[in-house]
């Protein structure tokens, strides 16, 4: 059971071996080897012997970021290469760097088709799909090389894919069409290329319905020929053809597939000839007389009111809106007609949005599409929303302040002002070294300024907004009864021989019964720090924070009048692990801090057995050991006061996560039911929605891998129901975050590749929704039933520096 709170995972802890000293000891003739890593991941002196070879040196790689390691070299000019063979003394290795170069990889229209990352040096190499160019109804194409040849690479370049062009010919006589329909059709449709056709005219006196069956097309033919109407007009689902103007054009493969087949089809006795005749049934389409707004589309041909399912279209042949300036001008107009740039339709259509409000609760949005000779305008009514106001909600039942209401006592309370004690335990045969009490005063009280990240004092008073202010006592040292040998003996209870031990030792220096301050009888907590290197793999040199009432100081008795049951026991060696890059950072406190979160009563959030990075990426404090505590830890700590969203739309400026300072508007909360926030509690499940920003407490971890180094927008589903009979100091949620589903706090990933549980993915900033919209209902559920029906879309511009962000919110939920 103890081991269920460990703090760090095995895969960190290999990590973290490449940045302690190693001795390699046992032979005749020892020399210490110093890298210099020249802006490189900090590695520590080793001392090696006669048996070291390359492959041992192969294990001190270093890494920086833009760069490729290119090896060891014996003089800061980087001319020598070291090998073994010239180790005759103490000696400084430098590391060369070799730089990254960015190949943009283009097609000849001038589009990307993928970019790669080259060493210097080396030969860009291509690795994506072969290149292709649409047959443009004259020419089909064929790829030859890039441009220019290949070189080794000396700084960033683009390659751009050429082809060969073959000439198609055909015999296909285009006047076999025209005449039917009395103009030149064939000019408004894509080539037909073909040596083996007929046509088929079944037009009567008020429809036209011509086909070309097509005997000699291959399947890439087909294909062609869709794809350029594509290009040109638009497609009707309805009609399954596409708008060529008043005409609908179709291609398809025959019932029988032993030919392909054009079909030209159009209502003789209905086509708009004029624009008067196209108002009329545009505005019967929309519903709303729009046309006074509206500038006439004059000189265009062959005009088409339809409805599709998206829209409401206009379409026609023209020669006069097929450049970017006769379209600025039409846009003018409608700007002049009162219409105006909606930046939200466009950024989320890529096109530019003119919109117009016709009552109070809906508007008018159109854009205008155009090829080299048709034009359309998509025409859509959308609704005026008028948000909703989210309120704030008070600070939360913490934890603490739960189990003593449902036991009558607790562990340390998560807000208030108080003194921690502080107990080095030293192991007899490891004494502490000689500075151990400035050092531990250091990463438990110092400021911030003084770790070159936090100590845990300065952490929680940060991450707390001021809620939960500490000051570590640390006691004299307790020298234990025996060496470390016997407490492995004992396995994982052999952390409560030694605490038993130092309590009964130190009863008649310290009085325990300051540290209750909540006077339920329980010392609120006891961190024990012990000398002995830690060990993942043998028990009990790890870290975790558990109960004496399980184990073999249960029956310790009272102390000053109070009782012992939560505890902290970690390795003093925590303190000198370099977990965040950092190789000015003097003492490390954040095993410390992680496991001060479990004295406040929260569980680990990465899972034990089944997956290297849990639900939420590793992405926590309670995760790996990384940035801040999460807004779910925050919110079951009672530090935070969120945003309430139940139903409806909102409009939300959220500001940024990590900047903030009080705990407000930094938030949203959208319960699965809005009942379950009556009782005062946090013990529901719920959605919790973030703006991320890689500052404040998370920028000591940047150049960890999980962590996040872009701005967005990050969506928790949680589950902190409690179990119906919970026990004290148990597992009392009724989730947890181990397995494949049903997870305690989970990270809702905006781009929906389900990254994580897993062995290898792990959090990144393609699970933050950075830009547009992110819709849950299609991907995501309730524990307790139902689509989680929720929409989030930025309508703000963000990065890195920026400190709120604006959100359009959309809950519909119906459970009340």
């Amino acid at each position: 059971m103890k081991k269920t709170v460990i703090t760090i995972t095995l895969l960190l802890f290999s990590f973290l071996l490449t940045a302690c000293d190693i001795e390699f000891v046992g032979l005749s003739q020892t020399y210490n080897i110093y890298f210099e890593s020249n802006g490189g991941t900090a590695i520590n002196r080793i001392t090696v012997n006669s048996l070291f070879t390359e492959s041992d040196l192969a294990y001190y790689e270093t890494t920086k970021e833009g760069y490729t390691f290119g090896g060891w070299y014996i003089d800061e000019e980087l001319t020598t290469p070291f090998t073994v063979s010239i180790l005759r003394d103490d000696m400084i290795l430098y590391a060369k760097w070799l730089e990254m170069y960015t190949i943009t990889w283009k097609n000849d229209d001038g589009s990307i088709i993928a970019t790669s990352k080259v060493t210097e040096g080396e030969m860009p190499i291509y690795e994506g799909d072969t290149p292709t160019k649409a047959y443009d109804g004259n020419y089909t194409y064929t790829f030859d090389q890039w441009s220019p040849s290949f070189s080794e690479v000396t700084s960033d370049q683009e390659y751009v894919a050429t082809y060969t062009q073959t000439s198609v010919s055909t015999s296909f006589n285009n006047e076999d069409i025209n005449d039917i329909f009395g103009f030149s059709i064939s000019d408004l449709i894509p080539a037909i290329k073909t040596d083996n056709y007929e046509i088929v005219d079944d037009s009567n006196t008020t429809d036209y319905n011509v086909m070309v069956r097509i005997y000699d097309w291959s399947a890439t033919d087909f294909t062609d020929f869709k794809n350029e109407l594509s290009n040109r007009y638009v497609y009707n689902s309805v009609n399954d053809s596409w708008a060529v103007g008043s005409y609908w054009v179709n291609v398809y493969l025959s019932e029988a597939q032993t030919y392909f087949e054009i079909s030209i089809t159009n209502t003789k006795t209905i086509e708009i000839n004029n624009w008067l005749e196209a108002e009329t049934k545009i505005d019967d389409l929309l519903g709303y007389d729009i046309n006074q707004y509206l500038d006439p589309l004059s000189d265009v041909a062959h005009l088409n009111v339809f409805e599709d399912s998206d829209y409401i279209y206009v379409t026609g042949i023209t020669e006069i809106y097929n450049t970017s300036t006769a379209i600025d001008t039409y846009e003018q107009s409608l700007v002049n007609n009162s219409w105006t740039l909606s930046n939200d339709f466009s950024e989320q259509l890529n096109e530019d949005v003119y919109i117009i409000e016709v009552d109070t609760d809906y508007g008018v949005a159109l854009f205008i599409d155009y090829s080299n000779i048709a034009v359309t305008i998509h025409f859509w009514v959308y609704e005026i929303i008028h948000p909703e106001e989210a309120v704030t909600l008070s600070p939360r039942t913490s934890i603490t302040d739960w189990e003593v209401d449902e036991f009558g006592k607790s562990g340390l309370p998560s807000t208030g002002t108080y003194d921690v004690l502080v107990v080095p335990v030293e192991i007899k045969d490891h004494p502490f070294d000689y500075d151990y009490l400035s050092r531990l005063e250091t990463v438990f009280n110092g400021a911030a300024e003084d770790t070159n990240w936090q100590s845990v004092s300065s952490f929680y008073k940060t991450s707390s907004y001021g809620q939960l202010d500490l000051s570590f006592v640390i006691s004299d040292k307790y020298i234990t009864d025996y060496d470390h040998n016997y407490y492995e003996d004992k396995a994982d209870d052999g952390d409560q021989y030694a605490i038993k031990e130092a309590m009964n030792a130190l009863d008649p220096t310290i009085d325990f019964s300051q540290y209750d301050y909540n006077n339920d009888g329980v010392i609120d907590s006891v961190i024990f720090i012990y000398s002995y290197a830690y060990d993942f793999e043998i028990m009990p040199w790890w870290a975790w924070v558990y109960n004496t009432e399980f184990g073999e100081a249960s029956d310790l008795g009272q102390v000053d009048g109070k009782s012992l049951k939560y505890y902290m026991w970690a390795s003093y060696d925590f303190l000198t692990v370099d977990v965040t890059y950092d190789e000015n950072q003097d003492e490390n406190a954040e095993t410390y801090i992680h496991e001060l979160g479990h004295l406040l009563g929260f569980p680990d959030l990465y899972p034990y057995d089944t997956y290297d990075f849990g639900p939420v990426g590793g992405w926590d404090m309670m995760d790996y050991n990384i940035g801040d505590h999460g807004p779910a830890n925050k919110l079951l700590y009672g530090w935070l006061s969120p945003l309430v969203a139940v139903s409806g739309t909102y409009e939300i400026t959220l500001d940024s996560y990590a900047l903030d300072t009080d705990g407000m508007n930094s938030v949203i909360l959208i319960p699965y039911n809005q009942s379950d926030l009556s009782d005062g509690n946090a013990f529901d499940e719920y959605l919790l929605i973030m703006f991320y920003t890689p500052k404040g407490l998370y920028e000591g971890h940047l150049n960890y891998p999980v962590s996040v180094d872009q701005a967005g927008v990050v969506v928790y589903h949680v589950d902190a129901r409690v179990h119906s009979r919970p026990s004290f100091w148990g597992a009392y949620f009724t989730y947890n975050n181990e397995g494949d589903s049903n997870f305690f706090v989970e990270i809702l990933e905006a781009d929906l590749e389900e990254d994580f549980p897993s062995n290898e993915g792990h959090m990144s900033s393609s699970e933050l929704l950075r830009t547009g919209s992110l819709n849950l209902a299609t991907d995501y559920a309730w524990h307790q039933g139902g689509a989680i029906d929720v929409s989030i879309t930025i309508t703000s511009s963000i990065n890195i520096n920026s400190t709120s962000v604006d959100l359009e919110v959309v809950v519909n939920n119906n459970k009340w």
